[in-house]
């Protein structure tokens, strides 16, 4: 699926009214912003949508967010990924980073700081 040329974002988180604020404001932001609820659902859109990045709950049904995070690290080329939880915990934050995440957010979501994060790694989005 080819998208357009703005930064594509995949958001997975199993609250619904967190995937609909995110999407509602990096699409406004200029993304082109995707939710879903499951890390299962995450990897199959991976495949047709290609995101940059991926916004990825540590704590969800099914898959958990560590889980979905290692098989997004394997594909090629990997998405940046951002965890979010409301985990504020030295170990978690540090095993989340040493399985390859990029970066690791607190909720409540901090829209500019994830903004931030991502033009860092992509800064001609």
């Amino acid at each position: 699926m080819e998208r357009s040329g703005r930064h594509r974002l995949l958001i997975v988180d199993d609250e619904p009214k967190v995937c609909d604020m995110l999407v509602q404001l990096f699409t406004a932001k200029g993304y082109d912003a995707l939710a879903v609820g499951r890390g299962e659902d995450a990897l199959a859109l991976t495949e047709a949508f290609h995101p940059q990045t991926v916004l990825l709950d540590l704590l969800m049904p099914g898959m958990s967010g560590i889980d979905t995070l290692r098989q997004l690290k394997q594909l090629v080329p990997p998405p940046r990924v951002i965890m979010l939880s409301g985990a504020d915990l030295d170990e978690v934050v540090q095993g989340a980073l040493q399985l390859g995440a990029d970066a690791y957010v607190v909720k409540p979501v901090d829209v500019a700081k994830v903004e931030h994060l991502i033009t860092g790694f992509w800064p001609s989005r």
